[in-house]
């Protein structure tokens, strides 16, 4: 939400100061996102509770995204970051292309915090094994920096929740200590392995390795490439948005404007049904929890009423107020 706001605002005419200021803004809103992910991360391995998708993906896209994504971390403190997949790395695997992102994320972003100069790179490789499709890629992940290093003694906890060795680490570098517990919990929940070798003063070199299955590419991707540029070129919809919070709904409908849709806004289940038995809409973002009627209960109706054609042929969206991660 603050996010949004933020990037709304960077689209209006911003003097030095006010984008100084926006700048800081969205930089405690990072932090502060980060730290409730973090935490809801946390709940989530130790409740047992983590879901993981099962999704083809490009693992040297999503590495390259990922190192683009770092690569301002790291110049803002002068350092130099690389990444490389090795051409054996297949093209495309089967996994959670998010979770493993966030692996690299937490990561490459902790060895990045924890060098004051010097590199940080990522390699990616598979380990050989069979090539049937049947058999799992088991996919190597090299993140090494020329930071601080982790005293020897220090080696075997920090993995664990909160700990961020010496007393004057969090003072010196900042952070929750809950980076690197997550990366464990999410590597460990894809069957996967991590290992550390380091030394004070010398740098540090985390390797992970995570089996994947997997996908095949031709006519499947080709079609899929072929619905993403069909949908970069689709006409303006008629958009119905649906929510009882004023500010949520007014940076949707803000968002939809800026993308040329046309934009129709309530406040509640009921105010939506009149709306949509009476109007044409090619897309309803519909709120689960509202007063006078919730979003399940508008839907239903929706779909037994006898509005228009075109109304009852529109795509439905439910947006539900206790996301799995927290929404800037």
């Amino acid at each position: 939400m603050i996010s949004g706001a933020i990037d709304l605002f960077r689209q209006t005419r911003l003097d030095e100061t006010q984008r100084h200021y926006l700048d800081g803004f969205q930089h405690a809103n990072e932090l502060l996102l980060c730290l409730v992910n973090d935490i809801l991360d946390t709940s989530c391995l130790e409740a047992g509770h983590l879901r993981l998708e099962s999704l083809p993906f490009d693992l040297a896209g999503l590495v390259a995204a990922t190192g683009n994504q770092l690569l301002w971390q790291a110049r803002r403190k002068g350092l130099e970051l690389s990444w490389q997949v090795s051409p054996d790395v297949p093209p495309r695997l089967l996994g959670d292309p998010a979770r493993v992102q966030q692996v690299i994320v937490n990561l490459a972003g902790n060895a990045i915090k924890f060098t004051p100069e010097g590199a940080v790179t990522i390699r990616v490789e598979r380990i050989p094994g069979p090539l049937p499709a049947s058999s799992p890629a088991m996919i190597r992940f090299v993140i090494e920096d020329t930071g601080i290093g982790i005293p020897v003694d220090r080696l075997g906890g920090i993995f664990e929740s909160y700990d961020q060795g010496p007393p004057e680490t969090p003072k010196r570098f900042g952070g929750t200590g809950l980076g690197l517990a997550i990366a464990k919990g999410l590597i460990e929940a894809m069957d996967g392995d991590i290992t550390v070798e380091s030394s004070e003063g010398r740098g540090s070199r985390f390797i992970v390795t995570i089996p994947f299955s997997l996908t095949i590419t031709g006519d499947r991707q080709a079609s899929a490439d072929g619905q993403e540029k069909a949908s970069e070129s689709a006409p303006p919809l008629r958009v119905l948005v649906v929510e009882d919070a004023e500010d949520i709904r007014l940076l949707i409908a803000a968002f939809l404007r800026g993308a040329s849709h046309q934009v129709r806004s309530a406040v509640n289940g009921q105010e939506a049904l009149d709306m949509f038995m009476a109007e044409d809409f090619d897309l309803v973002l519909m709120d689960i929890q509202m007063p006078v009627m919730d979003g399940y209960t508008a839907t239903r109706a929706c779909g037994n009423g006898n509005g228009n054609g075109g109304a009852r042929r529109c795509r439905w969206w439910h947006s539900p107020h206790a996301p799995k991660r927290a929404i800037p």
